[in-house]
């Protein structure tokens, strides 16, 4: 078995750098893997999406609203423009699409 140890001028003897390494990260896992945060419940929740939630309703202008799309009932053409530049451009949203209809 090879000696890690190095000797000094003045006869102390000390642990090399991969030693001192090893030591450390060892440590640092024994510690990292302790925690002091309670155990968790998973809980439960009983929430029914209302049946009205994504039809039309009436807007502040009195034209009906689809509720998914309440922002174009402000005609505002900027703001259609970068909501749909945001929606064609979210990667999340199109990768969860895929998987929907996969």
């Amino acid at each position: 078995m090879r000696n890690n140890n190095i000797q000094c001028e003045n006869g102390q003897t000390h642990r090399s750098a991969p030693t001192n390494l090893l030591i450390i990260f060892l440590f640092s896992v024994l510690i990292g893997s302790c925690s002091m945060a309670p155990k968790r419940e998973k809980t439960s929740f009983d929430f029914t999406i209302p049946e009205n939630y994504l039809t039309e309703t009436e807007g502040t202008n009195g034209n009906k609203v689809t509720a998914a799309f309440w922002w174009k009932e402000l005609n505002d053409e900027k703001l259609n423009s970068l909501v749909d530049r945001a929606i064609n451009n979210n990667l999340n949203l199109k990768v969860a699409i895929s998987r929907v209809k996969a």
